[in-house]
């Protein structure tokens, strides 16, 4: 017997079988699917049956799925092939560089169905690109801060001569680098890479400490002055840099970045010296840089909001 009517088809199943009869209404034409279950069985959510009814059609209802860049002009290609123009992208991760500037874990989000004012949509639509930090960033900020013993200090330095660089010309530099410079005693006070490798393995320091005493007559106080004298070979009196460059990529497939970083030393004991170098304000580096490729996707007529985006729950 054929039934062309569901009403009919509901009464004619309850009758015969003792079941109830559901069926689910969607905003879309084309057949509506309906499900008989037996008295006394629970029904499954709705959302889980139309999705799987979905999967039994020649096409899916719309588009979603997140794709996965390989680089940034991937991604905006992408989006210029498979949303409209009025989809943003976020750039997610730059709220927390303040503590994990040492492996930053940044973002681009792409959003081919955003919401609008007017109209909800579910945000399942994307493409993501996520930055992958390089190894010659890993490899400085690993032994940043560290104590090395002269031999230690000199492989590392041999390692990464050609990462060691100095400001080109007309190359301008940051303002808190400039001032910490000065206030470290101007330009001479920064080591060329030539210096670097100098230090590292062609000069042998010696540190003498030196403690003078001092009386004031007048009121009795005494004080102590401690000074530090280096010498290398023959006794002659050399100049420590307190400051070097490095010229490294943060994120693979960008162009390297100049870094300041402060070069400190300590007395081992025995005219031996123990080197360590501090990143200058690394987190305000791997910012910029973040800043940077964020800048040249508002180039390319994107709206771009800085932080996570957000995902309406589903029923």
């Amino acid at each position: 017997m054929e039934v062309q009517d569901i009403g009919a088809l509901k009464e004619l199943a309850s009758k015969a079988l003792g079941t109830e009869v559901n069926s689910i209404k969607r905003d879309r034409v084309g057949d509506v699917p309906f499900i008989v279950v037996d008295n006394g069985r629970s029904l499954k959510g709705v959302g889980e049956l139309v999705a799987a009814f979905e999967k039994t059609q020649p096409q899916p209802y719309r588009r979603r799925g997140e794709y996965k860049a390989a680089n940034i002009d991937s991604l905006l290609q992408w989006m210029s092939a498979h949303c409209g123009e009025d989809a943003p992208v976020f750039g997610e991760g730059a709220e927390n560089l303040a503590w994990n500037w040492r492996k930053p874990k940044l973002a681009l989000v792409g959003i081919g169905n955003y919401s609008r004012s007017s109209e909800a949509q579910w945000h399942d639509f994307s493409a993501r690109y996520d930055f992958p930090v390089t190894l010659a960033w890993e490899e400085w900020v690993k032994l940043n801060g560290e104590w090395l013993k002269q031999g230690e200090f000199a492989e590392f330095v041999e390692e990464h001569l050609y990462e060691v660089s100095e400001p080109q010309s007309r190359e301008v530099l940051s303002e808190a680098v400039t001032r910490m410079i000065e206030a470290l005693g101007g330009k001479k006070v920064c080591a060329s890479p030539d210096k670097m490798y100098a230090l590292s393995t062609g000069i042998k320091i010696t540190v003498t400490d030196k403690v003078e005493v001092k009386l004031d007559r007048a009121t009795g106080e005494q004080t102590l002055h401690y000074t530090e004298e280096h010498t290398g070979a023959g006794g002659r009196p050399i100049a420590i840099p307190k400051f070097f460059y490095i010229r490294v990529p943060i994120f693979f497939g960008e162009p390297p970045v100049l870094v300041g970083a402060l070069l400190r030393y300590r007395n081992a004991g025995g005219g031996s010296v123990m080197w360590s170098y501090e990143l200058f304000a690394p987190d305000l580096v791997v910012k910029d840089e973040f800043d940077r490729v964020c800048a040249f996707v508002k180039t390319r007529n994107r709206t771009l909001y800085l932080g996570t985006p957000d995902k309406p729950d589903k029923p």
